[in-house]
């Protein structure tokens, strides 16, 4: 299927970005139908993947 490719892809951008300039990339799930998720609950500055 095409979104193999896409994941794949992403997971290697992911790794390059962090190995050249530090980023990391995070995500997380703000809103699930009608169950929201306050923005200021979220303290981006200390936001970790291991969370």
């Amino acid at each position: 299927r095409e979104t193999i490719g896409r994941v794949a892809a992403g997971a290697v951008a992911k790794k390059i970005l962090k190995e050249f300039s530090g980023t990391e990339v995070l995500a997380y799930v703000s809103q699930v139908h009608n169950i929201v998720l306050p923005v200021e609950l979220v303290d981006h500055d200390t936001l970790t993947l291991d969370q």
